[in-house]
């Protein structure tokens, strides 16, 4: 146990509103078997503070900077053996845009999408629309669906992302996550 600490792992949790990754991070930071250090991910603070709209560009440059510090915590925790673990993540950023955009909004997306380091394992929560909208009335079926569809398409695109059915119970869901983390560890021992 004590090689498999010498350095913990960056997990990311995607998934569309009402997936459960906040849920799931505060459990998984709960009973771990690791120490757990939870990070916020999202593009946006939970705050919804929109500060920096009025210079063109310090929105962008405040995000960037606030999620490359997360990043760098994280990578300090990791250095120390611990779990770092996010709900959500900045590949957030190239998930397909609902409008239309230009060369700028491109280049914003691109660099966002690159603010912190690759995880270790990244997991996408899949449940249905109506299940989501049933847990969290944020948005509409439709919207959810939409959301729904651009995870499973950004989910092709990176490749290598373990897929967890969230429409079970968070026990199930949270097992199923532990042993994806679990054998994430048990390969990094095996190739040292």
């Amino acid at each position: 146990m004590t090689a498999l600490r010498r350095r913990g792992l960056r997990v990311a949790l995607l998934g569309p509103d009402g997936a459960g990754k906040s849920t799931l991070t505060a459990a998984l930071g709960e009973d771990f078997y690791f120490p757990v250090r939870l990070f916020y991910g999202g593009l946006y603070p939970a705050t919804g503070a929109t500060q920096g709209r009025s210079v063109p560009g310090l929105g962008l440059a405040r995000r960037l900077v606030r999620l490359r510090g997360r990043s760098v915590a994280a990578r300090y925790q990791q250095l120390r053996g611990r779990l770092a673990l996010f709900d959500r993540y900045p590949y957030d950023a190239m998930l397909s845009p609902s409008g239309a955009a230009g060369r700028a909004g491109r280049l914003r997306r691109w660099l966002l999408a690159r603010a912190c380091a690759r995880p270790d394992l990244t997991i996408l929560l899949d449940l249905p629309a109506d299940v989501a909208f049933a847990r969290k009335r944020e948005h509409s079926i439709d919207a959810l669906e939409a959301q729904q569809r651009r995870y499973r398409e950004l989910t092709a695109r990176l490749g290598n992302v373990a897929v967890v059915d969230a429409a079970k119970s968070p026990g199930e869901v949270r097992r199923s996550v532990s042993a994806l983390i679990w054998r994430r560890y048990g390969d990094k021992a095996i190739r040292r």
